[in-house]
């Protein structure tokens, strides 16, 4: 089982190992393992007889969330913001202005809504983030209690979606090998069906890590009766998205189609342990699968959320907590953050901002706290 020290699970917010996409000589260490284990790739069949349509995809202009990003969040925005945006758009999304909706995840900066109610937007971490760092891309759930990773950036998306497209020969295959080349990083067409490995291994070597092609990559590997080559692509998941619940969520089901109770029980554990808003899965179902009672689960982050230290970090200190007052408060914001996931009825996203911004101040966290309340001091 992989699992992180509980005194880091909430710390670094390592959304993977890139803040871009890669050139040829840009493979991480850490992902060439992963190679091994792609399947022989075949490329869709040419749709010879359905030309692709040359559409055009245009930009948007997204003064508000610029200006959002530059002067709320503190962040610099992306030079692919209005790209994303006028993707986004071009798929029926609309427009949502930041910083109106206090509804909403309080890291959360929106950029688009689609028709079933989810938000794709930008996650500001508490921890980092801030100046010229690369922001994630992530999309909330339906009832916006938890965010899902799309990509470690913009950039990830915009060229992962150019490849996958001329792959799969859709219709919009150039719009959007123009609107990747448009933001600095050029697809060009063929180059992802003649990598090794096919699309999986183009994505994973010349763009990045995405949960979502880790997820497919098990998947086919179970299919076929490799359940050691799926549970490991689990693992390799876990470690490039470390601050993320979902992989251990998702590696806790793999072990549990194949009746490996025991250590599907712990992956879920290792799942709760990370920030539940991460999760991207069925709370009900990864405490089944953990062997846990909700009210258990409460119980322990009413007590994490009021300041009190784990057990685990009392036995590792001798029963001494060593914490100091601003870890404790980040500590605070931490899991008063999970009270809104477990316990919505309670604890929404707009009733915890202001003690959330307050737990932020005493952390030393001041653009933080001004960041979860929109702006306001």
């Amino acid at each position: 089982m992989i699992s992180a020290p509980i005194s880091s699970r909430r710390a670094a917010p390592a959304t993977g190992d890139d803040d871009g996409p890669k050139g040829t000589s840009m493979l991480p260490t850490m992902l060439a393992p992963v190679l091994c284990l792609l399947p022989a790739y075949a490329a869709p069949s040419a749709r010879a007889s359905v030309p692709r349509m040359q559409a055009t995809i245009e930009k948007v202009a997204v003064p508000a969330h610029e200006n959002y990003l530059s002067e709320v969040a503190l962040t610099m925005p992306p030079s692919s913001l209005s790209s994303m945006a006028g993707l986004l758009v071009s798929r029926g999304e609309e427009l949502v202005e930041p910083g109106l909706d206090a509804s909403m995840h309080p890291l959360l900066v929106p950029l688009t809504k689609s028709s079933d109610g989810c938000i794709t937007g930008l996650l500001r971490w508490p921890a980092g983030g801030g100046g010229g760092s690369k922001l994630p891309l992530v999309r909330t759930t339906s009832d916006g209690q938890m965010l899902t990773l799309l990509a470690n950036s913009m950039e990830n998306f915009l060229l992962r979606e150019a490849a996958v497209a001329d792959v799969e020969g859709s219709a919009d295959a150039a719009a959007l090998a123009a609107l990747s080349r448009g933001i600095g990083f050029p697809y060009d067409a063929g180059s992802a069906a003649a990598q090794a490995g096919g699309l999986p291994g183009f994505i994973i070597t010349k763009v990045g890590p995405f949960i979502h092609d880790y997820e497919s990559l098990s998947k086919g590997h179970m299919a076929k009766g490799n359940d050691m080559a799926g549970l490991v692509t689990c693992e390799r998941s876990q470690n490039v998205f470390g601050a993320w619940g979902r992989p251990a969520a998702f590696h806790a089901r793999t072990l549990a189609s194949i009746g490996n109770d025991e250590e599907a029980r712990d992956q879920a554990r290792t799942a709760l342990e990370l920030p539940l808003w991460t999760l991207g899965d069925d709370l009900e179902e990864v405490l089944k699968i953990s062997q846990t009672e909700r009210a258990d689960l409460l119980s322990r982050l009413t007590d994490r959320a009021a300041g009190k230290p784990s057990a685990q970090e009392l036995r590792a200190n001798n029963g001494v907590d060593k914490r100091s007052p601003k870890d404790v408060a980040k500590d605070r914001a931490s899991y008063l953050l999970d009270l809104a996931v477990a316990k919505p009825e309670e604890f929404s996203w707009a009733s915890i901002r202001a003690p959330l911004a307050e737990l932020y101040r005493e952390a030393d966290m001041a653009s933080i706290a001004r960041f979860v309340l929109r702006g306001e001091e």
